[in-house]
């Protein structure tokens, strides 16, 4: 699908000799688990370090946040959220360390705080109707579609259930939304703004 592939070639491309990288859980809240190829569900606890291929599920009430590594930044899980691991590597350039991660998010919500990716680097998060390539800043990415940006840079390959896929940029501040009932990003309201806020910067409690 050549709007796919664009997104990916905007993204920055990793080169060099790559190594495996991995996600570390920061903070836990409530009943967190994950689970690796071909095994069973465990506890998530702080500390913990995630390869690829890592499954991981927050229950009602429970939320989570991981580290990506410093290009990666760190993404939040809040309740009933599924997140698989899909490729977490790390190349060696002419410029320093980047970085190439891949994320599915199956069900639910992540917020995202991320620095800005050096040029090679790539964080994509795949949703049931596309694909969302974050290049910087403090972000809401729904399973279903549903995405705010308070500040940065995100590119949005769009796959309608009919009709042609679509590639919008999104750029704040001012922060901004993209809905699929909409197709399109509009500005963001104050209330929604400050939902997102509290949704990034609220302590977890450890466990």
């Amino acid at each position: 699908m050549t709007i796919l592939l664009s997104l990916g070639l905007l993204a920055g491309n990793v080169y060099g000799d790559t190594k495996q990288l991995k996600a570390r859980v920061w903070e836990v809240l409530g009943r967190v688990t994950y689970s690796l190829p071909g095994g069973s569900p465990r506890p998530l606890k702080v500390g913990t370090e995630l390869p690829y291929g890592a499954v991981i599920k927050t229950g009602s009430g429970s939320a989570v946040d991981v580290h990506l590594g410093n290009q990666g930044g760190v993404v939040r899980l809040t309740q009933n959220t599924v997140l698989t691991l899909d490729k977490m590597e790390s190349a060696s350039a002419a410029e320093g360390k980047t970085a190439d991660i891949e994320l599915t998010l199956s069900q639910g919500t992540i917020v995202g705080n991320t620095k800005k990716l050096l040029p090679d680097s790539k964080l994509e998060v795949k949703i049931a109707n596309g694909v969302v390539g974050v290049r910087e800043g403090q972000y809401r990415i729904s399973s279903d579609g549903y995405l705010v940006l308070l500040g940065g840079n995100m590119l949005f390959a769009y796959v309608p259930a009919t009709g042609e896929p679509t590639l919008f940029t999104m750029t704040a501040p001012p922060a901004v939304y993209f809905s699929p009932t909409e197709q399109g990003i509009r500005p963001a309201p104050p209330e929604l703004v400050r939902e997102v806020q509290a949704q990034i910067q609220a302590r977890l409690s450890r466990r």
